[in-house]
């Protein structure tokens, strides 16, 4: 019969089974968590939790328990307070390499950023957090011009050189906060320590993955992928199948209970991975354009198979979720994508319609 991809995926990231009981727990088991879309995020969170609503996500974040930061591919992603340090040091490099053709032509160099570094820390010492505009206005006030692209380079160079990260929110704005005072106690790590445990967590929390899909999600080189997969395959276990070698740990699953979820498109389960075959069938593979779709703000999963997409319309009274289905439903799915919507609907703390 073969490896049950799908089915093992689901279990190993918690979308089935037994669910976890906080936030740290399901962050710790993906290694980091996709979160440029902030509202999908605490949903693909809330998801592999027991009962947690968008609030209690909220709150963990504005307590610190989790923080947002710009590590690994690049983009944002949750990570743990004890782990920013070790992981922004780790995938700083390539980040840096990628911005370095925007920065020159900005005309940002390391004496800018590091004169730009020295007034954010002044601005945001003892837990002073500020948002971005208020970061922009101290900035020209310290005589830096800093807007559109330019400010976004130069808060991102800050997060990449462990200088910040994600303070509460103030009202609905997210603000930066000093990595000193929102984690003291993370840790630091040596390069191959580092390399080691984000493949462990990878391949435990993801599996079965392929080192292909590693390098994407880490954004390391191939060789450094490599090598941190070396560093750990014998704590792991692998198969061959369809012509790739997977490596995961412990028992696969080979079965899972009917289920419809409704996932972010930034979802680890839907992101993490070079390789999306596994989840899209032939008549869903135009929905792989992830970056340039514009209709595909959220995937519909049917068994583990994506059968279309959704779209929500958040108001003070109510939320109205647009539903187009590649694939027709038999009664009993259409029940289960009504106890999803409920899902939805609790998270939120609104009703929610189906269109």
């Amino acid at each position: 019969m073969g490896m049950n991809i799908v089915a093992s995926r689901l279990s190993n990231q918690h979308l089935v089974g037994e669910s976890w009981t906080c936030v740290e727990d399901v962050v710790v088991n993906s290694g980091a968590v996709q979160a440029q879309d902030y509202n999908g995020a605490a949903w693909a969170l809330s998801l592999r939790l027991a009962n947690a609503t968008k609030a209690d996500i909220d709150q963990a974040f504005n307590k610190g328990r989790i923080l947002r930061t710009h590590v690994l591919r690049p983009t944002w992603h949750f990570v743990l307070p004890e782990d920013i340090r070790w992981m922004v040091k780790l995938t700083a490099p390539r980040i840096k390499q990628a911005m370095s053709y925007y920065n020159r032509k900005l005309e940002l160099d390391d004496a800018f950023f590091a004169r730009c570094h020295k007034i954010i820390t002044r601005a945001l010492a003892n837990d002073a957090w500020q948002t971005r505009a208020e970061l922009a206005q101290v900035l020209a006030e310290n005589g830096i011009e800093a807007s559109g692209q330019r400010l976004g380079h130069i808060v991102m160079q800050a997060e990449i050189e462990g200088l910040i990260c994600s303070g509460p929110f103030s009202g609905k704005q997210f603000t930066y906060a000093l990595i000193a005072d929102r984690a003291p106690q993370a840790k630091a790590l040596s390069r191959e320590e580092a390399l080691a445990l984000l493949a462990t967590r990878y391949f435990k929390g993801h599996g079965p993955a392929s080192l292909q899909d590693f390098t994407w999600w880490s954004g390391l080189t191939v060789a450094d992928s490599k090598l941190a997969l070396n560093l750990v395959k014998d704590q792991l276990d692998h198969e061959t199948y369809d012509g790739k070698e997977y490596w995961f740990s412990g028992a696969l699953a080979e079965k899972i209970a009917p289920q419809i979820l409704l996932l972010s498109v930034y979802d680890e389960y839907v992101i993490a991975y070079q390789n999306y075959g596994p989840i899209f069938l032939d008549k869903t593979k135009h929905l792989t354009n992830i970056f340039g779709n514009a209709r595909l703000d959220y995937v519909i999963v049917k068994d583990g198979i994506v059968i279309g997409t959704w779209r929500r319309q958040v108001n003070k009274n109510k939320v109205a979720l647009e539903v187009k289905l590649e694939i027709k439903l038999d009664p009993e799915d259409n029940n289960r994508l009504l106890v999803a919507a409920e899902n939805y609907s609790r998270f939120l703390g609104l009703p929610v319609e189906i269109a």
